[in-house]
């Protein structure tokens, strides 16, 4: 079925969009910080009008933690089912100097709508949901079933997501799932992103004397920093080997086909260096080895340490001393397992004194043969009128075992924001022509699903 009049649709609606768009961006749904509670929920409340607006039957769902949004089209038996997933909360703004306009009110600058949440995840489940709106005004029958889930913590661990994908397994039923974030390829191609890894959140705390005291007792007091520093050092050695016992257990190896793509990955390592204003990539000077490093090697990376004033000299020995760590995770390695283990190793060394806080999740990648991988490939040379870069996996982490595992409708990230879109960061982005194609992809994805419906 020809999709001109569905192209033509979606150009000349893009004015209406940005001004819809935009309310949503001027929300401070920020889900790391305990102050946004209200505005979280007025989010999931404007998600939930826009769902409406479309003639979804829309939902917000209370959870232990922030509302989630569900919207569906009329179910009906024997279609196949596209679930998009996408969420609604933002990172904190940072530091306000680094951006040239407000994180909050939306300015649009050499093609780019500037404010936080643009690219991540605002303006990608934005484009999806309106690639649904353009499909349903330019054709009389909708050939799929469409469901939207659009959570309020993904910024913050997805803490109540898995446990209402258990509780709601049958409203959420699906073939597979499109999670629309991240961003295109650096050399201007679309991806296919295909996993996520697991993460390990562990907070360490040591305790020293009960409060500050001058560091002319330093001889005589147990310093909390140090404790830590001792630690950290049995945590890893000089090859940055992880040492906790059964850490590497399970861990995934990519195989022929896994190798092939990252063989095909463009890449230029001195871009990476010149940006991050690095001499070394710790040996992964290729860009096989760099992907393949950064696909499926778990590691763990120390984020900070905290301790006493940064401004100012203050000879003290701390009372007390804080650091956070990330354990970035395969398949195969079981996040529970290795926190324990760690809890083991931590307390035989000698530092059962120092307190852990832990939580994790598991990876999870879907696999390369699965045939919604080619589907969607084709769709993206299509409609970007380019070669899609595949990747097995990413080394962030983010909810794919819940769909992958726990509701076992495979997913599949496919990002619409450009290289540049500085997520987390100041001066966040969304390139309107990225918008503009992601919406033409969503619409091109619900025409061509059924006749590709893999069997």
């Amino acid at each position: 079925m020809s999709m001109e009049k569905t192209y033509r649709y979606i150009l000349s609606n893009q004015k209406r969009y940005l001004a819809e768009l935009f309310p949503l961006l001027q929300c401070k749904s920020i889900s790391p910080l305990p102050q946004y509670k209200n505005d979280l929920l007025t989010c999931a409340n404007m998600m939930k009008a826009l769902m409406e607006n479309i003639g979804l039957k829309a939902s917000v769902f209370e959870t232990d933690g922030n509302p989630i949004v569900f919207g569906e089209t009329l179910q009906r038996k024997g279609l196949p089912t596209i679930l998009f997933y996408g969420h609604y909360d933002v990172q904190p703004e940072g530091d306000l100097s680094k951006w040239e306009s407000d994180p909050y009110k939306p300015e649009v600058r050499d093609g780019k709508i500037f404010a936080r949440g643009a690219g991540d995840n605002k303006g990608q489940f934005f484009a999806n949901l309106k690639g649904l709106e353009a499909y349903q005004a330019t054709h009389d029958d909708l050939p799929v079933n469409v469901k939207f889930l659009c959570e309020g913590e993904e910024e913050n661990g997805s803490r109540s997501l898995l446990p209402f994908v258990k509780s709601h397994k049958s409203l959420l039923k699906a073939d597979v799932t499109i999670w629309s974030d991240s961003n295109i390829h650096a050399s201007g191609r679309p991806m296919l992103i295909l996993g996520l890894k697991g993460i390990c959140y562990v907070k360490f705390t040591a305790h020293g004397p009960t409060r500050d005291i001058h560091s002319m007792y330093a001889p005589v007091l147990e310093n909390p920093v140090w404790t830590l520093i001792r630690l950290f050092s049995e945590l890893k050695d000089k090859n940055d080997k992880v040492n906790i016992p059964g850490f590497y257990f399970g861990a995934l190896q990519p195989g022929e086909a896994e190798k092939k793509v990252i063989r095909d990955i463009p890449a230029d390592l001195t871009s990476f260096k010149k940006d991050w204003q690095v001499d070394s990539l710790l040996g992964a000077e290729n860009p096989e080895e760099f992907y393949t490093r950064y696909i499926y090697s778990p590691t763990l990376n120390i984020g900070c340490i905290n301790a006493g004033l940064i401004e100012g000299a203050k000879n003290i020995v701390p009372s007390v001393a804080t650091a956070f760590v990330d354990m970035r995770l395969v398949p195969g390695q079981n996040s529970q397992k290795i926190i324990q283990s760690l809890r083991d190793y931590v307390k035989a060394l000698g530092f059962g004194n120092v307190e852990i806080e832990a939580r994790g999740d598991n990876a999870s990648f879907t696999p390369m043969d699965n045939p919604f991988v080619e589907i969607l490939k084709n769709i993206l040379k299509d409609v970007w009128n380019k070669e899609p870069v595949i990747l097995p996996g990413l080394g962030g982490s983010g909810p794919f075992n819940v769909f992958n595992e726990c509701l076992e409708a495979p997913c599949i990230m496919l990002p619409y924001a450009y290289p540049d879109q500085h997520d987390h960061g100041p001066n966040e982005s969304m390139s309107i022509e990225g918008l503009m194609l992601g919406i033409q992809t969503c619409a091109t994805i619900i025409n061509r699903f059924q006749k590709n419906q893999p069997h």
